[in-house]
């Protein structure tokens, strides 16, 4: 079997910030590491700056959708322990008996003395589950010696409960990677020929969410049209450039009954399991929201027991973007069931009030009317 050499390297690119917080995050880990976040978190960046610093012996597996025969996975599995242990190299070829996962781990317990750590990259792209199997019967049998970062769009599906109770994983998702203000002003600083004022950062900052891609694109921006303030100010999802990524990105690949899905609560600024039922109709493909933050989408929870979500706010806009393009009666009728499930809350606080005349406002200026009557004295 031929392997191909790339996908035991990577390279950090030349403009970044050091993240010097989560690079510690990592040297106290052990045991099973998942960094999982959508697209242009900074996921790979991130682990590239920490092998930079780190004293331990690491080695790193790029894969793709290719990967997803056992043995081929394997392989390189064994080629990649190889790069930092000599040992691994008559594994490598050797992987037509039933029992080579069981060497391989053997391989580590019997002869790794120090810790290794096995960095893989793109661990999303991966859907056989004879390969989850063996990650997992890999962790099992080589801690504490094996030390394995899956990097990941998606949620890994691994059995990690037990890990997570016996202190052998450590998490780190898009709350974390996102840079703060600071480190976006550090980015504008640093990493582009930017002169911003500290208010125009702010901005940048809000707009953006700390979403590094995103930022990314928003310097790109920036550097072609003289209005710093309008540039910023206007920056939203159906940014043409923002736009492209996304759809290449975080939306393409979905199946159509989900992209779909998405587009028609991307209406909802919180969104939930029961406002969400009520806006679609029977025909629509309804998605459980718990599996909608771990497929790799900027849908986050905003509460501990995961029941009320938003979309990041740049992917929002994109979406709805892409539901207007569709039809807009579709829009329409999404935004008229949206106002009425919030104006049959028991509780008519000023959040529900609003989110009933915002949608209202959309359907129609005499809709909006008729609610402002209703609703007015609360205000």
């Amino acid at each position: 079997m031929i392997l191909i050499e790339s996908k035991f390297s990577s390279s950090i690119p030349s403009h970044t910030i050091q993240r010097i917080d989560l690079i510690q995050t990592l040297n106290q880990a052990k045991g099973l590491t998942v960094v999982q976040a959508p697209a242009g978190y900074g996921k790979t960046t991130l682990l590239q700056q920490w092998m930079q610093q780190s004293d331990a012996k690491i080695t790193w597996l790029s894969l793709d959708v290719d990967d997803n025969e056992k043995t081929q996975f394997l392989s390189y599995i064994a080629a990649t322990l190889f790069k930092i242990e000599p040992m691994f190299e008559p594994l490598i070829d050797t992987h037509t008996d039933s029992d080579y996962l069981t060497r391989i781990a053997n391989t580590i317990k019997r002869h790794i003395t120090d810790s290794i750590c096995l960095v893989i990259d793109n661990y999303d792209v991966i859907f056989n589950d004879e390969i989850h199997e063996s990650m997992i019967f890999l962790l099992k049998h080589t801690m504490p010696q094996l030390h394995l970062m899956l990097i990941s769009r998606s949620q890994p599906p691994l059995s990690i409960a037990s890990l997570r109770a016996q202190g052998l994983l450590t998490e780190i998702t898009a709350s974390d990677l996102c840079f703060s203000q600071d480190e976006t002003n550090a980015y504008f600083t640093d990493c582009t020929d930017l002169t911003l004022t500290a208010e125009q950062v702010k901005n940048a900052y809000i707009q953006t969410d700390g979403w590094i891609a995103i930022v990314q694109i928003l310097v790109a921006r920036l550097k072609k049209l003289a209005d710093v303030n309008a540039v910023i100010q206007d920056f939203s999802g159906q940014d043409r450039f923002v736009s492209d990524y996304l759809m290449s990105e975080c939306f393409n690949h979905y199946p159509l009954e989900l992209q779909s899905f998405l587009t028609k609560i991307s209406i909802l600024k919180w969104i939930d399991d029961d406002v969400c039922r009520y806006i679609l109709s029977e025909s629509d493909e309804y998605y459980p929201l718990s599996t909608i933050e771990q497929v790799g989408i900027p849908f986050f929870a905003l509460d501990t027991h995961h029941t009320q979500y938003c979309f990041h706010p740049i992917y929002a806009s994109f979406l709805q973007n892409q539901l207007r393009q569709e039809t807009d009666s579709d829009a329409i009728a999404l935004h008229q069931r949206a106002s009425e499930r919030y104006s049959r809350q028991e509780e008519l606080n000023f959040a529900n009030i609003e989110q009933i005349l915002l949608h209202a406002n959309y359907v129609s200026h005499d809709l909006l009317l008729a609610y402002l009557e209703a609703y007015g004295q609360y205000l």
